[in-house]
């Protein structure tokens, strides 16, 4: 369960993806800008934005060449602001599979920056994406299909820090013990607390926790 609007994404194919595929995009009500990912003729998927213009959507224009790669860009999330980015590649530089890179507008240029790695713990050899916050600015929440069954994915939750260090890692034991996300074993620092103010939705498939 992520804490993102109800009836938020809608699936593809559709105007904007002509792509034969069932990829979802999300675009909650409301909201004045869309971001998506949707294939190129040449197959690659790449990142397109479209801008509510009171009773029209604008044509989608691409973000900028320095967004786009040999590979694939997927799960874009743009921030309420609309000023950082935060999106899956398996096309740039990274650890293997599709990584977590975030991109901020500048102003000034009226441009997207270069994408920058994320890095570990949030990319791994793995497949990482779709990562968002907690309304509340507490917790960090992605999807990583790393140290699990091929049909399956976990999703993590990391609590944020005011003030995140980055440091290099020359351990293989501790980069491995690092990229796998082991809780602390420190019962005080649990919160058992739910993420959001809403509950999750009652369905089949959540009365199966």
């Amino acid at each position: 369960f992520y804490p993102l609007k109800n009836q938020s994404w809608r699936s593809s194919p559709n105007a904007l993806d002509p792509s034969e595929g069932d990829f979802p995009t999300y675009a909650p009500k409301g909201v004045r800008a869309v971001c998506y990912s949707a294939p190129d003729p040449s197959g690659s998927r790449n990142l397109y934005l479209t801008r509510d213009r009171d009773t029209l959507w604008s044509a989608p224009e691409l973000l900028g060449e320095q967004l786009l790669s040999l590979g694939n860009e997927v799960f874009p999330m743009l921030s309420a602001d609309g000023k950082t980015l935060i999106f899956s590649s398996d096309g740039f530089y990274g650890m293997g599979g599709y990584d977590l890179y975030r991109s901020t507008w500048d102003e000034a240029s009226g441009t997207w920056s270069e994408p920058v790695n994320l890095g570990f713990p949030y990319s791994s050899p793995g497949d990482d994406f779709l990562m968002v916050d907690t309304p509340d600015g507490r917790y960090t929440l992605f999807a990583s299909n790393r140290d699990c069954s091929r049909d399956s994915v976990y999703i993590y939750v990391l609590e944020k820090q005011d003030l995140p260090s980055r440091f290099p890692v020359r351990d293989p034991i501790a980069l491995s013990r690092m990229a796998s996300l082991y809780p602390l074993n420190d019962p005080a620092r649990l919160d058992h607390g739910a993420a959001v103010s809403e509950a999750a939705p009652e369905s089949d498939d959540t009365r199966l926790y």
